[in-house]
């Protein structure tokens, strides 16, 4: 269909190896929090597959940062990672704008600059969903 397919957490690396199998190409794949393990990230995005962090717990600012220093920023998509209501701001939540009041203040500070700020969080996403029918 040429549409982008996200799968979760659980079996990530796996469900990314059937749906290659099955002939969805990599760039339209993403892997959401595929866990702790760099050599998971990396297989997915050596893959030509993308990373996606969605939640903002842990040290996803090191995940990121393991990426973008590994030459990868052009795979990484980044989320809030909101599922449940009490996680909005409203509702004693974090809220939708915690990515960008916390880790993107992050990045800036250990380095990063616009331009790949600008790839992760406006061209990643919009060549990712871009429908290639």
């Amino acid at each position: 269909s040429g549409l982008p397919v996200a799968v979760h957490e659980r079996g990530g690396l796996a469900l990314l190896e059937i749906l290659l199998s099955e002939g969805v190409p990599a760039h339209r794949i993403s892997v959401a929090d595929s866990g702790t393990d760099p050599v998971t990230a990396h297989k997915i995005v050596e893959s030509g597959g993308h990373v996606c962090l969605t939640s903002m717990g842990g040290d996803r600012l090191r995940d990121a940062l393991d990426l973008i220093e590994d030459g990868y920023a052009s795979r990484l998509l980044l989320s809030s990672g909101l599922s449940r209501v009490s996680e909005i701001e409203r509702y004693g939540g974090a809220g939708y704008s915690h990515l960008f009041r916390t880790l993107l203040p992050r990045l800036r500070e250990a380095g990063i600059g616009e331009g790949a700020i600008r790839m992760i969080t406006h061209d990643n996403p919009l060549r990712w969903l871009t429908c290639t029918t």
